[in-house]
């Protein structure tokens, strides 16, 4: 449970960034380790296909423009 609410925590941080962050400002938000920092965000665009880009020059990441204001991850359902 633990790796999905890293996804869902992640998501959440990208979609109220306003520019790219970079991974050490992300470690720090979510709290883990570089690797789990790393699988969260390949499960997060390969899994969930979210629109996440890098950006080599910032050295981070981010929703793109006018498509990740529109993503929204699917909901969970207990029962």
């Amino acid at each position: 449970m633990k790796a999905l609410d890293n996804i869902y925590q992640l998501h959440n941080i990208l979609k109220n960034a306003r520019s790219y962050l970079p991974k050490h400002e992300l470690l720090e938000k979510l709290g883990c380790s570089l690797s789990t920092l790393e699988k969260t965000i390949r499960e997060l665009r390969d899994v969930y296909g979210a629109p996440l880009n890098f950006n080599s020059k910032y050295k981070g990441y981010k929703y793109e423009p006018d498509v990740g204001e529109f993503f929204e991850l699917p909901g969970i359902w207990f029962t």
